[in-house]
């Protein structure tokens, strides 16, 4: 992660009284132009096309002053007791959103400009073509996939968590594909991987398979947000095969990522490993060594998945119903998988069949993921 990179910009003076603009991005937009579409929407002379329960967002068309056009997203926050975060001024956002180039995040939504117009504030982004996955009107092919984990990583690699990757935030187009509302993203600090705290972090339904390198992992919130329903999906479809079909070839490109991820645990630069250090309390040699355990570990299931047992199969499509019932809290449904899960790694263990290491690391990821439900 790049926690030097550059936050939003600070704009050009434009405060008409009620209209004042906050923030900008690196794209230049007219503050005329601004002001122009966004008071059509407080107007309500503006459609929305889509709506959560944190914001509504709208589609307009902003001049670029040479009689060209482009399209922006305006976000605008929703009131009222069904939000989920709490802030209404999409700061947060903003300032998220203004690290991704740095990152070399690209194939997302880019900061236009932050606003604040009739008591409200505005998130003005550029707009994202494509839809959802779909496994009835834009179902995901292997290329697709493949495409998703390149992105998936370098998320991963530069600690940057999204946090909602649910389908309505995973725009397709073709080939293509890009990522949109980061309300909830954040850059984690990766750093602190081995510091005592990191234990604590890890409780939690995106905590990553591999026990030798405590983290979070955009790939778990892409199952349990989209993958699982998008498996539900295919199901209530009416085929018995495509499900298993689908998620063997899943389970390959996810082998390919774990091999990517592995090279680049172990061949963290010294500096990093040095920093990992200082912050964790411990050696320089115990950090390497507990490296090299987790690149070796990311091996071990790029080699489990890349030709995926019917065991292999079941545990990791368990594991993805247990994070979608711990997330959605249903309590009930989450304790019968949890029990049916250690029956079937203990029927495995007697079986030999997987790596005892394997073994252990899923029983530790379904305990980690169980300390995350919300207590009664």
């Amino acid at each position: 992660m790049n926690d030097s990179a550059a936050g939003p910009r600070a704009p050009a003076t434009h405060d008409t009284g009620d209209f004042a603009i906050l923030d900008t991005g690196h794209l230049p937009v007219a503050a005329p132009e601004l002001e122009r579409v966004i008071r059509s929407i407080l107007a309500g002379a503006t459609t929305a096309f889509a709506s959560d329960r944190n914001s509504t967002c709208y589609r307009v068309s902003l001049s670029a002053g040479n009689g060209a056009s482009d399209t922006a997203v305006i976000k605008v926050p929703r009131f009222g007791r069904q939000r989920t975060n709490d802030d209404v001024t999409f700061a947060g956002e903003t300032a998220v959103l203004a690290k991704l180039p740095a990152a070399g995040i690209a194939n997302a939504y880019r900061l236009l400009a932050r606003v604040k117009a009739g008591g409200m504030h505005f998130l003005v982004t550029t707009n994202v073509p494509g839809a959802p996955p779909d496994p009835l009107l834009h179902s995901l092919d292997r290329r697709q996939l493949a495409a998703l984990f390149d992105s998936l990583l370098l998320m991963d690699r530069q600690g940057l968590m999204h946090y909602d990757l649910k389908p309505g935030n995973i725009l397709f187009d073709r080939d293509a594909h890009g990522f949109v509302d980061f309300e909830f993203a954040r850059f984690e600090p990766w750093l602190d991987a081995f510091t005592p705290a990191a234990a604590t972090y890890c409780e939690d339904y995106n905590v990553s398979p591999n026990p030798y390198f405590p983290s979070r992992s955009n790939v778990a919130n892409f199952e349990f947000r989209t993958l699982f329903r998008y498996l539900a999906e295919l199901e209530e479809a009416g085929s018995v095969t495509a499900p298993e079909t689908f998620f063997r070839g899943y389970l390959q490109e996810k082998s390919r990522y774990h091999t990517r991820m592995a090279s680049h645990l172990a061949g963290l630069a010294p500096d990093s490993v040095e920093q990992m250090s200082a912050r964790a309390g411990v050696t320089g040699e115990e950090v390497r060594c507990r490296l090299a355990k987790a690149a070796a570990y990311e091996n071990t299931l790029a080699a489990l998945m890349h030709e995926a047992s019917p065991s292999v199969t079941d545990l990791e499509r368990s594991l993805l119903g247990f994070r979608h019932d711990v997330f959605e809290r249903q309590r009930e449904q989450a304790d019968t998988s949890r029990r049916e899960a250690f029956e079937r790694v203990a029927h495995e263990r007697d079986a030999d069949r997987l790596p005892a290491e394997y073994m252990d690391a899923m029983s530790g990821t379904f305990e980690r993921v169980w300390r995350s439900r919300p207590v009664p």
